[in-house]
């Protein structure tokens, strides 16, 4: 991903390597390779023509600002970790997305259930990498059984359902508490997707 940000220059001066740029790639030219100036001034061109940001130093807190909540949208959409070998994973994805149908305004529950170490969690995984983009807020939880059964086991799982769909720090510690809270956070968006894996 490349989010540039053109502080205080001209993104045509980066893409054509004018003004300052100019000068530090004939200093560097006295210095490096030939091939490394070329990827440099390559990198220098495709940065240039990249949409981006252009930013004045009055405009300091509000690019701050901004950048900060684009990272942390971009982080949130970050894939899930999966093994590297999946045999006859990329099927079972197109077929859940077939049933899911995501572009549809309808509601859609799929329950995943089988044997264990049978790859529903790894199933799941790879659904919730191909469905983070379509949506604003989304939450993996997985092993909600063998948390759920534990002391403060559903308090635990609202906290965390909470956290992932809402910049609300609020700690929940009572369940009624923490229906009304999810409740809440639901009404804030438009769209949000969970997947529970039991």
């Amino acid at each position: 991903m490349i989010l540039p940000v053109f502080y205080q220059v001209d993104p045509s001066d980066v893409r054509q390597k004018r003004g300052p740029f100019a000068e530090h790639f004939r200093a560097h030219e006295q210095v490096y390779e030939n091939a490394v100036i070329s990827r440099w001034r390559s990198a220098m061109a495709k940065v240039g023509g990249t949409a981006g940001y252009i930013f004045n130093a009055s405009e300091e807190a509000e690019l701050i600002q901004l950048l900060v909540k684009m990272v942390l949208t971009e982080i949130r959409k970050t894939p899930m970790g999966l093994a590297a070998y999946t045999v006859g994973l990329d099927s079972r994805v197109e077929d859940m997305m077939r049933l899911l149908d995501v572009r549809s305004k309808r509601i859609r529950v799929v329950g995943i259930h089988g044997m264990g170490c049978v790859g529903k969690t790894t199933l799941a995984k790879a659904l919730f990498n191909r469905l983070v983009g379509y949506f604003e807020c989304h939450s993996f939880i997985s092993n909600v059984r063998e948390i759920s059964a534990g002391l403060e086991g559903l308090v635990s799982l609202q906290n965390r359902l909470i956290a992932s769909l809402s910049s609300n720090t609020v700690s929940i510690n009572e369940l009624n508490i923490g229906i009304s809270a999810i409740k809440e956070t639901r009404s804030e968006f438009l769209l949000y997707w969970m997947m529970l894996i039991m």
